[in-house]
C-alpha cells in the first residue's frame, strides 16, 4: 500500500514537471517601446502581450550586430526584434546604441491591399531630421508582410540595422 502511494506521488510529480516544461515554452511578457522581451527563441513563435492594439504578437525573428561607423561616433550597435501580429502585420522593434546615446526605433509593416504594403518607421531620430514624428512609405509586392520580412527586408536589417525600399 505504501509502495503503491509512493509511485503515485512521483507519477503525479512527473506528469506535473511535463505539464509545466510544455506551457513554459509559451511566455507572456508585457512591452512597451522602452522595455525588451528578455526570451531569445528563434525557432518558436512566441504570444506576447503588448500595450499595442493587438491582444497578441509572435516573435519571429531576432538578432544583434554591431559594427564601427565613424559617422555615428565609433562602435555602433543594435539588436532588433521581429513580431507577427495576429492581423498578419510585422512588427520590428529596434534598439540602436552608440558610445554617446541610445534610441528605439519600430517598424510596422501591413498589407493595404493585395499588391501594397505600407511600412511606418517611428523613431525619436525621425522627429530630429525630418520634424514629423514618423516616415511612411509604400510598395508593390504580392508578399505578405511577413514574406516580405523574410526575403527583403531581414538581411538590411542584420547588414546595418536599418532598411531601404
Amino acid at each position: 500500500m505504501k509502495n503503491d502511494f509512493i509511485l503515485g506521488v512521483v507519477l503525479i510529480l512527473i506528469s506535473i514537471l511535463l505539464i509545466g516544461s510544455a506551457s513554459a515554452s509559451i511566455i507572456n511578457t508585457n512591452i512597451t517601446t522602452h522595455n525588451t522581451v528578455t526570451t531569445t527563441t528563434n525557432s518558436v513563435a512566441i504570444p506576447v502581450k503588448t500595450s499595442l492594439n493587438t491582444s497578441k504578437l509572435y516573435l519571429i525573428d531576432s538578432g544583434a550586430n554591431k559594427f564601427y561607423w565613424l559617422e555615428r561616433g565609433g562602435l555602433f550597435s543594435y539588436t532588433w526584434k521581429t513580431y507577427r501580429t495576429h492581423g498578419g502585420s510585422v512588427i520590428i522593434n529596434v534598439h540602436y546604441k552608440t558610445s554617446k546615446n541610445s534610441w528605439n526605433g519600430t517598424y510596422n509593416i501591413t498589407q493595404v491591399s493585395k499588391d501594397k504594403l505600407k511600412i511606418v518607421y517611428t523613431s525619436p531620430e525621425v522627429k530630429l531630421y525630418t520634424g514629423h514624428s514618423s516616415e511612411v512609405w509604400y510598395t508593390t509586392s504580392k508578399l505578405t508582410p511577413v514574406e516580405y520580412y523574410l526575403k527583403t527586408i531581414k538581411a538590411q536589417i542584420k547588414s546595418n540595422g536599418y532598411f531601404f525600399l
